[in-house]
């Protein structure tokens, strides 16, 4: 039975796989999109993880989560509704058709170099000031304010040199930028930021020269362009564990990492998918529905806790608890979309979420469909990390942090069109032969 379960759930991800080739071959959807994004975090979170332990069930227990799954129905119903989910998520996708106010189209490579230079190093003095004051008033809020006007300016600055990589001058531009993103990151709780920095620098890498390469050589320079992010993302892992204080604790723990075994905890998938069994085992059984509480919640999450004391907590927190675990303090785990369906009234729950995310998922790729320039693209591509981590769990979260990223870095962006006016003739910035371009 386990092996049948394990090929049926492997057949769920080929299929996933399938549909994505298809869609890229026939134009109908371009693989660098926030559905086929969205759909490698749906792989990884939910899909992966029920074979790591349906493979290790015997004697595997994380976090000590019990899971009796009797004949083995847990984990059937359990891909069952992943079909489910996928089936609403690509018919909603599908079908939807938001319209857009066309603007002005301007090719990405039209862009004047000055006008990249000056947008990327302004974007990331703003978000340095932004997480500044977070040391003052609303911490939380500056961050994920400063991780979407920094993933921006890298996106620029990455962007900038891609399109002349021998321009040693436009590197270190990228490399500082880049840098100076990753800084505010450098917490307990920053790799979802780190992560945006890695997928935007690929997105950009794909618009400036990886387009039109077939798929093979694509994934390679994919490959390529990531490593350094997915190693950096290794050892913060590692560093994370021992809880760093200040930002220079945390470079000094990932300096002492072990990179092997931050790449081990990154592949153990965060227990989405066991903690996602868990949730079907235990609600409504031991534990009453909260109806629809992740689409309820991306609302009330705004409102501070000062001024509602009854706040309901989220369900990442909860469940440590209600499985009574032990010394745990304040974890918050990832349930997994699936999870949080299944505690939040079943699987109409879960058709509706995947309708939903599938219709906002349309809206976010059409919209940068319809915007062909790049300064309107890269602010909705701030927040990538948060959108790759939705099926982890903790939906509203992820969808309200990465909405504040995203409106951040457009008000950003539109100070900066003011400041300095878009330019469609490349100038050339740092040429070796012309001192003045200095």
């Amino acid at each position: 039975m386990i092996f049948f379960l394990i090929v049926a759930n492997a057949m769920v991800a080929v299929s996933v796989v399938f549909l994505v080739a298809r869609d890229n071959r026939t134009g109908s959807v371009p693989l660098f999109c926030c559905r086929n994004l969205f759909l490698l975090g749906f792989l990884y979170f939910q899909n992966f993880g029920l074979n790591i332990w349906l493979l290790n069930r015997r004697g595997f227990s994380l976090w000590a989560y019990k899971i009796s799954d009797p004949g083995s129905m847990t984990s059937l119903k359990y891909i069952g509704l992943e079909i489910l989910c996928l089936v609403f998520l690509f018919a909603s996708y599908r079908f939807f058709s938001p319209r857009f106010r066309e603007t002005e189209i301007i090719e990405p490579q039209e862009i004047g170099t000055h006008t990249l230079f000056w947008h990327s190093v302004g974007l990331s003095l703003a978000a340095t000031i932004v997480w500044g004051l977070g040391f003052i008033a609303m911490p939380d809020l500056m961050l994920y304010a400063s991780s979407g006007i920094g993933a921006t300016a890298t996106g620029m600055a990455g962007y900038a040199w891609f399109r002349d990589r021998q321009n040693v001058f436009l590197m270190w531009v990228f490399l500082a930028v880049l840098a100076a993103s990753c800084v505010p990151h450098l917490t307990e709780y920053g790799r979802r930021g780190l992560l945006s920095l890695a997928l935007i620098v690929a997105w950009v890498g794909h618009l400036q020269f990886m387009a039109n390469v077939n798929l093979p050589k694509l994934a390679m320079t994919v490959v390529l362009l990531t490593s350094p992010m997915i190693i950096l993302l290794a050892a913060f892992s590692e560093a994370r564990v021992r809880h760093p204080r200040t930002v220079s604790q945390s470079i000094e723990y990932m300096m002492e990492a072990d990179i092997g075994h931050g790449l081990q905890r990154l592949a153990n998938f965060q227990g989405s998918a066991t903690i996602s069994l868990w949730c079907m085992e235990n609600y409504p059984k031991r534990f009453a529905y909260r109806h629809l509480y992740s689409a309820r919640a991306t609302v009330h999450y705004f409102v501070p806790r000062a001024y509602w004391r009854d706040k309901p907590e989220g369900l990442g927190i909860q469940i440590p608890g209600q499985a009574r675990l032990r010394n745990v303090g304040g974890l918050n785990v990832g349930a997994g979309l699936i999870g949080h369906a299944m505690c939040e009234g079943g699987a109409y729950a879960l058709v509706i979420y995947a309708i939903l995310i599938g219709y906002g998922l349309k809206w976010m790729d059409g919209y940068i469909d319809s915007r062909r320039h790049l300064i309107y693209t890269l602010p909705m591509l701030s927040g990538l990390g948060q959108l790759f981590a939705i099926p982890r769990g903790e939906v509203n979260f992820f969808i309200d942090t990465m909405v504040i990223g995203i409106v951040c870095s457009i008000v950003c962006m539109k100070i900066m069109h003011r400041l300095v006016p878009i330019s469609s003739k490349p100038v050339a910035y740092g040429n070796p032969s012309d001192p003045s371009t200095y």
